[in-house]
């Protein structure tokens, strides 16, 4: 926010040039599949929405949001030798790799709406925290757990809390 009482942070993994875009955002992400469902997931990841939203804010001439789709499949682990390449998967398996670049595009429009939701989230842990403490068993009460629903808990770093029914250290917050 303008006041900067709340604060977006993230680690951005590269600006690159982009022969029709210019200057655009790269996040890579590693999966064991890239096929449609992987690819659909990023129309509206807010991940995405934040890393170029803030981008924006510090260099106004990006133009873009790529991820990087590295498939690293399941491969063999035994001493079976690989038709293609004539040595042991083990020795291989990098060479199996698949790489795609996916755009992921947002308005202005967008981009504007996901402030304010990240906004309203914020304010809304500030007053759980504010209000509830450390009590586990009313943080629960407050805060249920919608991410399973909403593959929201993807890349969340409390998903260990939330795994653990709520008993891990409740500073984590």
């Amino acid at each position: 926010d303008p006041s900067g009482r709340y604060v977006f942070f993230g680690r951005i993994d590269l600006f690159a040039p982009h022969e029709h875009l210019g200057r655009v955002v790269v996040d890579h992400k590693s999966t064991k599949s890239i096929d449609e469902t992987w690819r659909t997931s990023w129309r509206l990841d807010p991940q995405a929405t934040g890393y170029y939203w803030a981008a924006l804010l510090h260099d106004p001439s990006v133009r873009g949001f790529m991820v990087n789709g590295i498939e690293i499949g399941k491969l063999p682990t035994s001493t079976i030798k690989c038709k293609t390449h004539g040595v042991t998967y083990p020795e291989c398996r990098l060479l199996h790799a698949k790489f795609e670049f996916v755009e992921v595009r947002r308005s202005v429009e967008q981009m504007e709406r996901w402030r304010q939701q990240a906004l309203q989230l914020a304010m809304k842990y500030e007053w759980l925290v504010t209000q509830v403490g450390a009590d586990v068993a009313r943080i629960a009460a407050y805060a249920p757990m919608e991410g399973p629903f909403t593959n929201s808990c993807r890349w969340c770093n409390l998903q260990d809390w939330c795994a653990g029914g709520h008993h891990s250290r409740v500073e984590q917050l």
